[in-house]
Parts: C-alpha cells; sequence; structure tokens
C-alpha cells in the first residue's frame, strides 16, 4: 500500500494501517482472512468518500466537465481487495497453466494414435 494513498471516510491512511501491521499482524492477517473466507466485505469499508478535483488545464471552471470525482475508499477495505485480486490472479493463473498443460498432453496423446 502506497503511503500516498488517500484515506476514505474513516481517515485512517496507508501510514497508520502499516503502524497497525507492524504493532499486530496478526490481527490485520486474521481480519483479511476472515473477510475472504466468509466473502463477506464489511459496510463500512465499501463506503467511499468523493472527492471533486478540478482537471488540470480546463478553460472553462465554471462547467462541470472541467473537474473529477475521486472515490477515497477506507484502508482496510483496501487490504482486504489488493489480497483478493493477488488471490484472483493466482488462481486464473493456476487455471491457465493446468488447461495449457491438458491441452499438451490432449496433442500427445492424439500424436500416438497416428
Amino acid at each position: 500500500m502506497s503511503n500516498k494513498s488517500a484515506p476514505g471516510k474513516d481517515r485512517m491512511g496507508a501510514e497508520v494501517v502499516k503502524l497497525l501491521w507492524n504493532w499486530d499482524p496478526r490481527r490485520i492477517t486474521a481480519l483479511t482472512r476472515g473477510a475472504i473466507r466468509t466473502g463477506y466485505h464489511p459496510h463500512a469499508w465499501r463506503t467511499a468518500r468523493g472527492i471533486v478535483i478540478p482537471k488540470p488545464g480546463k478553460p472553462d471552471y465554471s462547467k462541470a466537465r472541467a473537474y473529477r470525482v475521486i472515490a477515497l475508499l477506507n484502508s482496510l477495505g483496501k487490504v482486504v481487495e489488493k489480497v483478493a485480486a493477488i488471490i484472483a490472479d493466482s488462481l486464473d493463473q493456476m487455471a491457465a497453466a493446468r488447461e495449457d498443460h491438458a491441452h499438451k498432453e490432449q496433442t500427445v496423446e492424439s500424436r500416438m494414435a497416428i
């Protein structure tokens, strides 16, 4: 998690999560595992704070198009989402490797049948 990551509605930035990790990594791990194992992502972690910021170099800031909205998510929710993304990516890679292996076996078997 980047230290530049802006805090969400909980106002707890990345530095606080890192301090919590240094203080009690088992608790953060248990929270993350619990959320992933049960498939439950607490509502408070899904609540975003929307911030409107001006787009640079726009000629007329009286128009809505001159601004963008960014969503600031709660830091612990970001941790769970990051871990879930890593797990999903690993599962995709394992499935692709299995499919590739099965395809190679099928090719060898078809050659042997000739």
